[in-house]
């Protein structure tokens, strides 16, 4: 069983979370939630690991009753010294503080990686009355990995694993659940990692950029994360 480092507690995502996406200051990715407006189902929702709450106010925006749960208290916090209404409780993913089936939509958005998945989608599915959303990081494409390429989820260390279609639907049938769309996203671009992996200074690095360009339209693009929902049967 994978668990997390114990260096990778709240003190890690509250100092991380502006370069990571889930600062006070983070603004919602307009894909992500134009996927999430048009998923969830119901008007309670639990947003699990909000951190300081930028889409669970997004959400709530919209008229629905959100709720945040994270165990980073300073980034809850942050999110309610916003002035956006965060409604956060400080609780760990693993035991969340609700009784069963207490919203119709439970949110996972890029949790699973970081702790032990089928604990985190059990507890999850146990307080959502209809669905579970999920995004969690792709595995890298075979020819990519050979040459050594990180990603940008990978700049979060704290993750364990990446998902496969296959295993992704294999973890949400494994915990009762069964998946209902599974909707990849955020193409890699190729050849930008490619330069940022390269050792030169900024000089030579824009001139190889520059000089790859022409080349994007040839390289395929693999996604690098997916969006997915998961229904009760």
């Amino acid at each position: 069983m994978n668990v997390p480092a114990k260096d990778f507690g709240p003190a890690y995502y509250a100092a991380h979370a502006a370069e990571l996406g889930w600062g006070v200051d983070s603004a919602p990715d307009p894909q992500k939630l134009a996927f999430l407006r048009a998923e969830i189902r119901g008007e309670r929702v639990l947003d699990v690991a909000c951190g300081s709450g930028v889409y669970a106010e997004a959400l709530a925006g919209d008229g629905r009753r959100v709720v945040g749960v994270d165990f980073t208290a300073a980034l809850l916090r942050a999110g309610r010294a916003r002035g956006g209404g965060l409604i956060g409780a400080c609780a760990s993913a693993r035991s969340l503080p609700f009784r069963d089936r207490s919203f119709e939509t439970t949110l996972l958005l890029s949790v699973l990686e970081h702790d032990d998945d089928r604990v985190l989608l059990r507890e999850a599915a146990r307080v959502a009355r209809h669905r579970v959303i999920l995004q969690v990081p792709l595995a890298e494409p075979a020819f990519l990995a050979r040459a050594g390429l990180l990603f940008s989820h990978w700049s979060d260390r704290s993750h364990l694993r990446t998902y496969s279609p296959a295993a992704l639907e294999a973890l949400v049938t494994g915990c009762g659940l069964r998946l209902v769309r599974f909707s990849p996203v955020y193409p890699r671009d190729v050849t930008d990692l490619y330069v940022s992996a390269l050792q030169v200074g900024p000089v030579v690095r824009t001139l190889v950029r520059a000089a790859l360009k022409p080349l994007k339209r040839y390289v395929a693009a693999a996604p690098a994360e997916c969006f997915a929902v998961a229904e009760r049967p």
